[in-house]
């Protein structure tokens, strides 16, 4: 069987509608970087990240998620946390 009969084969049909297209790009989600002190309010649900900066290395020191529905609490949450691990950067992930 050539290579061509075997690209039109019942099989590979099959697992071309079955298998995911993983040349396909997947989205990368928007990153915004701030001073722990220059972090705007947080909406529910916001995901960020707090980021420990040593000259040009930066190591990821905690992760979460805002939870209050009040934007200046998980602010506040944000930065008291970040203050406790002795973080300069937050990301914020959209």
């Amino acid at each position: 069987m050539n290579a061509l009969a075997l690209a039109r084969s019942p099989f590979s049909l099959f697992l071309n509608e079955c298998l995911p297209d993983v040349t396909a790009a997947k989205p990368v989600p928007s990153l915004q970087v701030y001073a722990l002190t220059a972090c705007p309010t947080l909406p529910y649900g916001t995901r960020y990240k707090l980021v420990h900066v040593v000259g040009d290395a930066r190591k990821t020191a905690g992760i979460g998620r805002a939870t209050s529905r009040y934007a200046s609490l998980n602010l506040a949450n944000v930065r008291r946390r970040g203050a406790r691990l002795g973080v300069q950067e937050v990301h914020l992930i959209a």
